[in-house]
């Protein structure tokens, strides 16, 4: 199985999904889960953080962000590090609902 490469940048991006506008990007190591220092390459994942949904790296369209594919979609659902961020993201979005 195809293991996800989440990266980080300074790399100005727009999520495809909600247009929101990132201006850095955090890392990590898709095996162990810990934070890693690397440059995002053309089919990297993105995960925003305020929609809390997965992009494709993708410098060749406007934000240098696309939706994912289908084949993406089927790696994002069974990666371990997808399913992390998107963990601790809904925890973190409902304790911001509730404050």
């Amino acid at each position: 199985m195809t293991t996800a490469t989440i990266t980080i940048d300074r790399t100005n991006t727009i999520c495809a999904h909600c247009g929101y506008k990132h201006d850095a990007h955090g890392g990590m190591n898709a095996d162990t889960l810990e934070v890693v220092n690397a440059k995002p390459g053309t089919g990297d994942f993105s995960f925003c953080v305020n929609c809390g949904r997965f992009c494709v790296y993708d410098f060749s369209v406007a934000g240098n962000l696309r939706k994912p594919n289908s084949e993406e979609n089927i790696v994002i659902a069974n990666d371990k590090a997808c399913r992390f961020l998107e963990m601790k993201w809904r925890v973190m979005n409902s304790i911001r609902a509730v404050n």
